[in-house]
């Protein structure tokens, strides 16, 4: 007859001193990877900010050029009555006038919705919306017929560092404002800024 020997009893579980280990571990990598991470995004954002606007001020001065009318946003035909040059660039056909509507069209011209948000609706021919691009609010102007200006406010020092860097070779001073070149700002305000972005059309 055979004899049962019993086997040891198998562990089931982690001990507390395991679970402390792999979290002691998993904290550092994290800590390790945030600023990166953030980093990254940074850019990201940065370089959106930065195309978005570059595509507002370019698909303006085309609609202009196809329209032959003004690229003085304030002064353009092309929007309905009390909407923005902004409202056409973004919510599209619904925005523009009536005489321009079918030239609007047949240019091939599509909104820009996925790119900046609405934070207001604009209603055609009674007001004009808001929006963001990447939660900071966003206003397009035209000084002259030459030049488009894309502001951005309450935008933190470190993005503003970041599209600074991209765009222009003076060194970056957070408390010195610059009102003149592609890329302006205001003060730091906290951490804070008024960027400006300016493109010629």
């Amino acid at each position: 007859m055979k004899r049962h020997i019993p086997l040891p009893c198998r562990r089931r579980g982690f001990t507390l001193i395991e679970l402390v280990a792999v979290v002691t571990v998993i904290g550092i990598l994290g800590a390790l990877a945030a600023p990166t991470l953030v980093g990254m995004i940074d850019k990201a954002s940065a370089q959106k900010i930065y195309t978005v606007a570059a595509k507002l001020a370019s698909t303006h001065s085309l609609m202009a050029q196809e329209f032959r009318t003004t690229k003085v946003a304030s002064a353009s035909p092309v929007p309905a009555a009390n909407n923005t040059m902004l409202d056409v660039l973004v919510q599209g056909r619904p925005m523009v006038s009536d005489a321009y509507r079918d030239r609007y069209e047949t240019g091939g011209f599509a909104p820009l919705t996925t790119a900046l948000v609405t934070t207001t609706d604009p209603v055609a021919g009674s007001s004009a919306g808001a929006y963001t691009l990447e939660g900071y609010p966003v206003t397009l102007t035209t000084p002259d017929a030459f030049t488009a200006q894309v502001a951005l406010s309450n935008v933190p020092t470190r993005i503003v560092k970041l599209i600074w860097a991209a765009h222009s070779e003076a060194p970056f001073a957070s408390g010195t404002s610059v009102t003149s070149g592609p890329v302006q700002h205001s003060n730091d305000l906290g951490g804070f800024h008024t960027l400006t972005l300016e493109f010629p059309i």
